[in-house]
């Protein structure tokens, strides 16, 4: 049972999520480097409010400064400005909700946040639930392989990376046996 943990087991992965908001973020222009937003503890918008970790607020941040800090606030922010598809596609990028291909049996796929998974829930997507989605909670359910192939990518500069286990299968011949053929007998 443990061993199949990391394939089937699907968990919120919480602040290790607010890489794929900040990455989201800076390629469609919803923030930059640069830009500093100030974290007073609570955020308000949609006659709502949510709190950073830290009640009291982490001041004056730039997107560094968020994810050292793990800031709430500034991701909230954020949010508010892209749309939660936009967001849902860069997670699918690094994997996230995705089945990835290992070679065991009864990998699931996750899910991912998104206007489609709410609907699957029976649940139409309001704008308040950005909130919960940009800091790793909401729809958001990832495999424990799936989120360290995730901050794999993120280590190795956004390249796509192969889950495996079987680098090759060797026949007594000395010939490679192909990957369709032993994927064959896994799935």
């Amino acid at each position: 049972r443990q061993r199949q943990m990391c394939i089937r087991d699907r968990y919120a992965p919480g602040s290790i999520f607010k890489m794929v908001t900040a990455i989201a973020g800076l390629e469609t222009g919803a923030t930059n480097t640069t830009e500093k937003i100030r974290d007073t503890g609570t955020f308000y918008k949609y006659n709502s409010s949510w709190h950073c970790w830290q009640r009291g607020g982490h001041g004056w941040l730039n997107i560094t400064g968020a994810i050292e800090k793990s800031c709430n606030f500034f991701f909230y922010t954020i949010g508010t400005r892209m749309d939660i598809d936009v967001l849902a596609k860069y997670a699918k990028y690094f994997g996230l909700g995705v089945k990835t291909g290992v070679e065991l049996p009864s990998e699931v796929a996750g899910s991912v946040a998104s206007r489609e998974t709410a609907e699957k829930n029976s649940h139409s997507w309001q704008p308040g639930d950005m909130m919960s989605a940009v800091i790793g909670q909401s729809y958001n359910a990832f495999t424990p392989l799936q989120m360290a192939k995730y901050v794999a990518m993120i280590a190795n500069r956004g390249k796509n990376l192969d889950v495996t286990i079987v680098k090759s299968i060797i026949n007594p011949d000395g010939s490679e046996v192909s990957r369709d053929e032993y994927e064959s007998y896994v799935n």
